[in-house]
C-alpha cells in the first residue's frame, strides 16, 4: 500500500492531546499507522516530550529575580526605541573634585584612592556621579543620583552605560534616584537616563582609577 501523506507536526500534537474533533482524529490515526520514518520519529519525540513535560515542575522565580528580568526588560525595550520618539536633553558638567584645589596633592602609602564626584545638569534635573576604585584591581564603582527639578519621578527613568554605542550596563532607581553600576571598567561611556518621552544624555563621563 502506497504511504499516505504524513500527519503535520502541528497535527500529530493536537492529536496526542486530544483537541482534535472524532473525524480529524481518525484520519490522523490512520496517517500515524502507515507513516514513514519521519512522522514516526516525530510521534516519538512528541511522545518523549509529552512524557518529561508532565513530570516538569516550574517554580516561580525569587521576587528579586523576576524584578530583575523585569527591570533587564525594560532597559532593552527602551534602548531599542527610536531616538526620534524621545525628547533628548544634553547633560552640561557643573562640577568636577578632581579640579579642586583642596583634593590635589601626594597622598601616602596605603591610603585608599579618593572618591572623584562630577555633577551635570539640564533644565529638568542634575545628576551626581561618585565614582570610586576598588581597592583592588582595575575596576570602578560608580554611584549616581538624580535630581529632578520638575515633578519628575526618579524611578521612572532607566540608567544604562554605553561605550561604543554598545550598552554595557543597566540599573535601576530606586524612590530617592539613586542608582549603581559595580564592577566597570576604566574607560570612556554615555551615560543614558531614559523614560518614556526624555533621554538624559551625559555624553562623555571618563572612568578613570
Amino acid at each position: 500500500m502506497p504511504e499516505q501523506n504524513p500527519p503535520r507536526f502541528e497535527q500529530l500534537l493536537d492529536w496526542l492531546e486530544g483537541r482534535l474533533p472524532d473525524d480529524q482524529a481518525r484520519a490522523v490515526a490512520d496517517q500515524v499507522a502507515q507513516a514513514g520514518q519521519a512522522a514516526s520519529a516525530d510521534l516519538a519525540w512528541l511522545q518523549r516530550f509529552r512524557e518529561l513535560s508532565a513530570t516538569l515542575v516550574i517554580e516561580q522565580p525569587p521576587p528579586e529575580t523576576r524584578a530583575l528580568l523585569v527591570e533587564r526588560f525594560r532597559a532593552y525595550a527602551q534602548s531599542r526605541r527610536p531616538a526620534s520618539l524621545l525628547q533628548r536633553l544634553i547633560a552640561t558638567l557643573t562640577f568636577d573634585s578632581g579640579l579642586q584645589p583642596n583634593t590635589l596633592g601626594v597622598r601616602s602609602a596605603g591610603t585608599p584612592e579618593p572618591q572623584r564626584q562630577l555633577i551635570y545638569s539640564t533644565d529638568i534635573a542634575d545628576v551626581a556621579l561618585n565614582i570610586q576604585p576598588r581597592r583592588y584591581g582595575q575596576l570602578l564603582d560608580l554611584t549616581c543620583q538624580i535630581f529632578a527639578k520638575e515633578a519628575l519621578e526618579p524611578e521612572q527613568f532607566v540608567p544604562q552605560l554605553v561605550r561604543g554605542q554598545l550598552a554595557v550596563a543597566s540599573a535601576s532607581i530606586d524612590d530617592l534616584g539613586e542608582f549603581v553600576f559595580e564592577g566597570i571598567a576604566a574607560g570612556e561611556y554615555e551615560l543614558h537616563l531614559r523614560s518614556d518621552a526624555l533621554d538624559i544624555v551625559i555624553a562623555s563621563v571618563e572612568l578613570r582609577v
